[in-house]
């Protein structure tokens, strides 16, 4: 049996996601589709979790000596019987538990499906069933003036499974202040305070530069930017300030003399985190 692989590769300008065959070559079927969805501007996260989903859909192809062009709907709804099962590596005489959630094994659906869309407009494939349309639906939330206009058929994936509801796990403002408090290096704790007082994504922290804090003001800006050397990448798209933070810049001074050693802008690296 053969072993595939995601390989993180690192470009000038990026970081790009391969899916090695047994012979460390691209699957250029996977590879081609990586590369449209990096042109339409989709996160790295994005590429990195769509190139995992289709590595462990090329497995399931080999498991069961299947071609990528000739699947159809009972064959792809046999992929998330192959996502469920244990763990082949142990045997055990009890009944196990499915190997993945059913919010896990969705999302791996829905990427070999937008995979097959995209190949079927390519005419590389020939297309699948993939989706259905319907008009309305069992929401409990109806729009203002509901049933007045005609309803818009809207599209729906044929094969979908039923997630989870998780409630997120949250930390209490004490479990934060001792988290805070047991930072041994002013970086961290200007990072975990910044989260805290401001709630930026972690990616949003880690994208910041110098020239995107006013001191003198208590200024943050958050500017998306693709590309960043670091992999960092802010959620929103749309640039924005974040006002009254002249008590964290006391922290932020703290960080550049203690971790940086610098106070001058010539002297700071390009990001704020390193």
């Amino acid at each position: 049996m053969y072993v595939m692989k995601v390989q993180r590769v690192r470009l000038p300008d990026r970081v790009a996601w391969l899916v090695l065959d047994e012979n460390y070559e691209p699957v250029q079927p996977i590879l081609s589709y990586l590369k449209f969805l990096e042109d339409v501007g989709r996160s790295p996260n994005t590429l990195r979790a769509t190139a995992h989903h289709l590595k462990q859909f090329w497995e399931y192809l080999r498991d069961t000596r299947l071609r990528w062009t000739e699947i159809d709907i009972a064959q792809l709804a046999g992929f998330i019987a192959w996502l469920r099962r244990p763990d082949p590596s142990v045997v055990s005489i009890e009944r196990q538990p499915a190997r993945r959630s059913n919010a896990t094994i969705d999302q791996t659906i829905g990427s070999v499906q937008s995979f097959y869309a995209f190949h079927a407009r390519l005419e590389t494939v020939e297309a699948l069933p993939l989706h259905q349309l319907f008009i309305g639906g069992r929401r409990a939330y109806k729009p203002f003036l509901y049933g007045i206009a005609k309803a818009k058929p809207e599209q729906k994936r044929v094969i979908a499974l039923q997630r989870e509801r998780r409630t997120p796990k949250t930390l209490t403002e004490e479990q934060i202040q001792t988290l805070i408090a047991t930072c041994k290096h002013t970086r961290d704790k200007f990072l975990f305070t910044l989260m805290y007082q401001t709630g930026m994504r972690v990616g949003q922290c880690l994208g910041l530069k110098h020239e995107d804090l006013n001191v003198e003001d208590g200024l943050i800006h958050i500017v998306a930017r693709d590309g960043n050397s670091n992999g960092a990448r802010a959620k929103t798209r749309t640039a924005y300030t974040i006002a009254g933070m002249q008590d964290l810049m006391g922290l932020y001074t703290d960080y550049l003399i203690d971790d940086l050693g610098a106070l001058e802008a010539d002297a700071l690296p390009d990001f704020v985190f390193l």
